[in-house]
Parts: structure tokens; C-alpha cells; sequence
């Protein structure tokens, strides 16, 4: 029941939807990069399920690179050679992966150091921008999530003040670069819905369900947290697409950030670094799964 009104809005579209900035090419590889809501939304799939809707007469295929934690400095990934480390590692997993579409989401965890924190996350942006910019993958910038007062959030309102520093920020940098933004935070502010999320900062199955739709549903559908629960059930098909997608990513997953990186490429590969050759194993396995995605997208109605 999740979210399946909207999906059922979707597949009537009308001649007043406004142009949507999701527009792929058949062929297209994206990318989602960011922090903890980009990686979480690869346990629920609802995204490229939405995604595949909109563009089902097109072969589109999407890898995950969120990270808890993270930020545009690529903080969270530096494990033991620190942020530069992180820095210099996830741009050439983006340039390995050869995307033609960038999604960059990032501004949650900035925007708790306020407004004063707002400049240098502004150029933080710019510099990740511009070292994933040599793929020339097209980049859509999108704007975290709105705070929820769900414990332990207690003052979700002065959170979304400051957050809207940093999608303001986005919003600029976009503008200025001539970049395509999907203001996420804006739109689930405007429908005013409620239960989004399981401790007013991640998203829950059905966050990630309707954010999903109005991630590429731009029009203007009525607000109010009871019109998201609809009355219709998403069709088997459907559903059978989402948990390939969530297979596929779960394997994907392995394959970037294998458990015990340490020793199989770290300071201590002398005692496993015999099994790195494994981690390639997950590549065939990952086709595999994405062929029988491609073959499923032709049948979701």
C-alpha cells in the first residue's frame, strides 16, 4: 500500500506535469552519491523502481555509493588515511564506475554547523563537483530530507531552517553551473506528510516509498499524510522489480566495500591479501542480477 496512490498518478500523467529533471538516455549509468540517505535507500529500492517507471522504454542501470555519515569533504570514507584519503578514493570509484549521471545529495550532517557553516560547504560542493566532472557525466544536485520531531529530533524546526541554508547553497551552485536540482526538501515540506521516518532523521520503508514518487512526480497533488496511504497496492511486477533491485544493490555493496578491506588491501593484506581476488567475483554476479532487471522493467506496467 505504500505510496501506491501515487504510483497509479504516475502512470496517468497529464499534459500540465511540469518538466521533470530525471530525463535519461537509453544506456545511461547513475550514480547516487551521498551520505546516509542515499545509502539507505538501497536497502529499499524504491527510487529506481520510481525511476524505471518514468523511463520504462529505457535501459537504465544505477549503482549506490552512499555512505552513513558522510559528507562532501567525503569524510566518512577516509578510513585509515583520513578525509584526503576518502576524498581521492570516492572519485575514482565514480570515475571506475564511468556514470553518465551524477546524483550528488549531501547537506544533512553539514547543516548542524548552521549558518556559519553554510560557506564551506558551499565550496566544498564546487571541489566535488569538479573532480567527478572529468567523467562528463551529466549532475543533478538534490536536497536532503526534511527533520521529522520523532525522538530523539525534538526541534525539527530550527534543524529545517538550517537546512535550508544548504539546499539554498545547492540551489546556487546549480544555478551558477547551470546544473539540474531537485529540491526533495522543499517538495516533502510542501505535502506536509507525516511519518516519513524512524527517528525524525532516517527514513523508514514507506519514507523512502513516497519520496520515491514525489522524487519524480512534480505535480501538484493534494497534501495531507492520509492521502499517501492510498487505497491501491502496488502490482506484483512491481514489487518483484524492487527486490531485485535491492538484491542487486546488496551485492554491489559487497563488491565497493568489502567487509575486512583492511586486510585484503590494507596495512595487513600480509595475512588475507590473498583473498582480494575474491572481490572481482562479485562483478559477473552483479550483471547477472541487472540482466534480469532489464528483462523485468519491460513487464512493469
Amino acid at each position: 500500500m505504500l505510496a501506491s496512490a501515487l504510483l497509479a498518478a504516475l502512470l496517468t500523467p497529464t499534459a500540465d506535469a511540469p518538466k521533470n529533471p530525471f530525463e535519461f538516455a537509453d544506456g545511461d549509468r547513475v550514480v547516487f552519491l551521498g551520505g546516509t540517505l542515499i545509502e539507505r535507500e538501497q536497502k529499499y529500492g524504491y527510487w529506481e523502481l520510481a525511476l524505471t517507471i518514468l523511463n520504462k522504454d529505457k535501459n537504465v542501470s544505477f549503482r549506490n555509493l552512499g555512505w552513513s555519515g558522510d559528507t562532501v569533504w567525503c569524510e566518512s570514507r577516509g578510513s585509515f588515511g583520513g578525509q584526503p584519503e576518502g576524498f581521492k578514493n570516492t572519485v575514482a570509484l565514480v570515475k571506475e564506475l564511468k556514470p553518465t549521471v551524477i546524483v550528488i545529495c549531501y547537506g544533512h550532517v553539514e547543516s548542524f554547523d548552521g549558518k556559519g557553516g553554510v560557506k564551506k560547504f558551499t565550496e566544498g560542493l564546487e571541489k566535488l563537483i569538479d573532480a567527478v566532472s572529468v567523467t562528463k557525466a551529466r549532475v543533478v544536485l538534490m536536497t536532503p530530507t526534511p527533520f521529522e520531531n520523532v525522538k530523539p529530533i525534538t526541534d525539527a524546526d530550527a534543524k529545517n531552517a538550517n537546512l535550508k541554508l544548504y539546499a539554498a547553497a545547492m540551489k546556487e551552485v546549480a544555478e551558477k553551473r547551470k546544473l539540474e536540482v531537485f529540491d526533495l526538501l522543499a517538495r516533502m515540506e510542501k505535502y506536509d506528510a507525516k511519518d516519513f521516518s524512524e527517528n525524525g532523521f532516517h527514513l523508514h520503508d514507506r519514507g523512502y516509498a513516497v519520496s520515491g514518487i514525489l522524487l519524480i512526480d512534480p505535480r501538484d497533488i493534494p497534501p495531507g499524510a492520509d492521502f499517501f496511504y492510498g487505497m491501491f497496492t502496488v502490482p506484483q511486477d512491481g514489487i518483484e522489480y524492487r527486490n531485485k533491485v535491492v538484491a542487486k544493490n546488496e551485492l554491489f555493496f559487497h563488491r565497493w566495500r568489502p567487509q575486512n578491506l583492511t586486510y585484503l588491501t590494507g596495512f595487513r593484506k600480509h595475512e588475507q591479501g590473498q583473498n582480494a581476488k575474491e572481490i572481482v567475483q562479485f562483478d559477473p554476479l552483479v550483471e547477472k542480477a541487472e540482466k534480469e532487471i532489464s528483462e523485468l522493467r519491460k513487464k512493469v506496467k
